[in-house]
């Protein structure tokens, strides 16, 4: 199914382009293929078998809206099909717009302009968040994602909880970043424990740490922790 700004077409994803960060849809009644920036993802509905003797149509489309009462009684009988080694989590990937114009964190420099704008837009001056940047391929920024909130721990800051959206994203790679409320960047000894933690754990799941990015509130100074 794909909805574009003006109206509701209905079709097949046939072709993914990271590169281009575009996807190719085939468009129900048209012959070519098109590709799009931005296109909306639905699991494919089951159509009811006919009942005999009742008219049909064949260029029916299924509802636009979940509250259709054809598309809850599909979602109801799936839930009935399961068995005991059928997940009971559904994820839904959607993208909603395109990468075109991201930030790209290249380099040490970008990296800390980056999170330096970040963390000006988003404060935190009475605790330490922890946050983690996702990036593609190319090193361009996927999403920002906080992990944590409160006093920096090397146990609080677990892998599982930090590579999770890294890998629902199929991120190449992350960028670590947390705030420092004393206005003093200097990386602590837990800092670095984190850090080299994440890292080796990276590692093991293919995902690349990149740096690790200390931001001092009030002063607006931001470090690199592999150049410190």
């Amino acid at each position: 199914m794909y909805i574009d700004v003006e109206t509701v077409r209905y079709g097949f994803v046939v072709g993914i382009s990271n590169k281009r960060q575009q996807v190719r849809v085939a468009i129900d009644g048209e012959e070519s293929e098109t590709w799009y920036d931005t296109a909306c993802v639905f699991p494919a509905i089951e159509r009811e078998a006919p009942v005999k003797g009742q008219p049909t149509n064949d260029d029916e489309q299924v509802g636009e809206t979940v509250e259709s009462l054809s598309v809850q009684e599909q979602v109801e009988r799936r839930i009935q099909k399961q068995s005991h080694y059928t997940s009971l989590k559904i994820v839904s990937l959607v993208r909603v717009g395109s990468m075109k114009g991201r930030h790209k964190l290249t380099s040490t420099k970008e990296a800390c302009e980056f999170f330096r704008q970040y963390w000006m837009e988003n404060p935190s001056p009475d605790q330490e968040r922890f946050v983690v940047s996702l990036l593609n391929t190319k090193h361009v920024v996927q999403g920002v994602v906080m992990i944590t909130q409160g006093t920096l721990d090397a146990s609080l800051v677990h892998p599982r909880e930090v590579f999770r959206p890294a890998i629902l994203e199929s991120s190449s790679a992350i960028c670590l970043s947390h705030n420092h409320p004393s206005g003093d960047p200097s990386p602590s000894r837990e800092d670095h424990q984190v850090t080299e933690r994440l890292t080796e754990a990276g590692k093991l799941l293919g995902i690349t740490v990149l740096d690790h990015i200390i931001f001092a509130d009030g002063t607006n100074e931001a470090v690199s922790l592999r150049e410190c």
